[in-house]
């Protein structure tokens, strides 16, 4: 082989998000459509509703195996060691923390002093999912715990999808296709009957 050769550029496939952002569709709606169709009894209950919660980790296994298709194993670690930077300032995560529960309950306020309606605290819409009796206290944790473990999306969209576009596009143009192609993933959770993603 000539240097030449060596040096040839790699092929479209080796440098387009698009092959990861088709195995993440791939491994993930194979399981989300059939957990949809079997709600709507269109399959016979082949697939454990179980996996629908380990579907995030699906994304991470597309992002995974397309880094590794297109980077080898040097671009699979980078993908992973990205994660366990943390180079934002103290401010930023008190925002990330705080910042949504405060939007919350600013629209919350907003509303209330546009209608005129009270909201009933009695019964705040996590009653819908705790049992009666249950301390906030426990699920609270052991909410942040399934988050933990059963949402690996994030390695997919920001890890991987992201800055491949940033090396495109400027930073809110790739994030607009990300936001996009985030929203298209999600489709399956609609079809699901009955339609707890709303």
């Amino acid at each position: 082989m000539t240097r030449a050769a060596a040096a040839a550029p790699a092929p479209a496939w080796r440098r387009s998000p698009v092959l990861g952002v088709a195995m993440i569709f791939g491994f993930t709606w194979l399981i989300g459509l059939a957990l949809a169709a079997q709600s709507r009894g269109l399959l016979p209950p082949l697939v454990p509703s179980v996996a629908g919660l380990l579907i995030g980790y699906l994304v991470v296994a597309g992002a995974v195996v397309a880094t590794w298709l297109q980077d080898g194993s040097n671009g699979v670690r980078a993908l992973l060691l990205r994660f366990t930077v943390w180079r934002a300032s103290p401010i930023r995560y008190l925002v990330a923390l705080f910042g949504f529960p405060l939007i919350y309950v600013a629209a919350l306020v907003i509303y209330m002093a546009a209608s005129g309606a009270k909201p009933d605290f009695n019964a705040p819409p996590v009653t819908r999912f705790v049992p009666a009796g249950l301390s906030l206290l426990i699920v609270a944790p052991a909410w942040f715990l399934y988050e933990i473990f059963t949402n690996g999306e994030e390695i997919g969209w920001r890890g991987y999808l992201l800055p491949r576009l940033q090396s495109r596009y400027t930073a809110l143009i790739a994030t607009l296709i990300v936001a996009a192609v985030w929203g298209a993933w999600h489709f399956p959770k609609f079809l699901v009957v009955p339609a707890t993603y709303n």
